[in-house]
């Protein structure tokens, strides 16, 4: 997040299902995943939001975040995969490529 800030910008927000593929296409050259801006917000809720603060979080592309087995939801940031899991939790300090979103230039 600091690094897509330091652009002007948030780590991606994926709010629909051509953002989602998009993504996962900038991502599938990483078999680890690629980070994306989504983050617990509300851990008794399982609830998330995106990082821009203004991005929907759509239930129909990104429904409740299954959780990696080694953490629970305290401190756990959204992860882009090109498995059957498209978006899984993961511990934020762990180390991923990328996305930023920026604004278009006019």
């Amino acid at each position: 997040e600091t690094h897509c800030i330091s652009y002007s910008g948030h780590l991606a927000a994926v709010t629909s299902l051509q953002e989602l593929s998009f993504v996962q296409k900038l991502c599938s050259q990483d078999n680890t995943g690629c980070w994306v801006g989504g983050r617990v917000f509300n851990t008794s809720l399982g609830a998330w939001k995106w990082s821009d603060n203004a991005s929907y979080w759509n239930e129909t592309v990104a429904p409740r975040i299954p959780l990696n087995s080694s953490h629970n939801l305290v401190d756990s940031c959204a992860l882009v995969t090109n498995g059957t899991v498209y978006l899984m939790a993961q511990s934020c300090n762990t180390t991923h490529a990328f996305i930023c979103m920026l604004e278009a230039g006019l």
